[in-house]
């Protein structure tokens, strides 16, 4: 099991500014599997640009924290969270692939039920799933849409997007 300690040198590659959150390295639920994808979503919260949604990190009432390696906030910053496994896949279509074992998680701060996407964050998003691996066209159909994933399909990043997925550790 590897703990993924290059993700901040991967969201320094954007070229967006990257805050590394205090003990990310040693944030997890364990190590992680092979990378075999990167999940991207949105936090379901309205908030002002520069806030960082400290539930990403820390969790809430009924799942611990973390949720993601990465938090993107609305003003582009990319925050590094977690080095190990985060809970942010929950049911999906194969667990192999998208799986919280196998899967980089990107959360974005976004409602999801209409809120405009500022182009700085969208820049921002998709650079981040680029320098990660991402495989952006299966980022929404990796699971079941009970957030309302990304809604604005106009302003969402672009979903076909691929790249190769770095192992754990390079």
């Amino acid at each position: 099991m590897a703990w993924l300690h290059q993700l901040a040198d991967v969201a320094r590659r954007t070229g967006f500014p990257v805050v590394e959150e205090n003990g990310w390295r040693n944030r997890g639920h364990g190590g992680m599997g092979k990378v075999r994808s990167v999940i991207a979503h949105h936090d379901a919260a309205r908030h002002d640009p520069g806030t960082f949604n400290t539930v990403i990190r820390d969790g809430h009432s009924k799942l611990a924290g973390p949720l993601s390696h990465y938090a993107l906030r609305r003003d582009g910053t990319i925050h590094v969270v977690a080095a190990g496994r985060c809970w942010h896949a929950g049911a999906n279509i194969n667990p192999l692939i998208y799986g919280n074992k196998h899967a980089i998680g990107i959360e974005a701060g976004n409602d999801g039920v209409g809120e405009p996407w500022p182009r700085r964050q969208l820049e921002a998003y998709e650079a981040l799933c680029a320098r990660a691996g991402a495989r952006v066209r299966q980022a929404t159909e990796a699971r079941p849409r009970t957030q309302g994933d990304r809604a604005g399909a106009e302003d969402r990043p672009p979903r076909d997007q691929h790249a190769h997925v770095p192992e754990p550790g390079r």
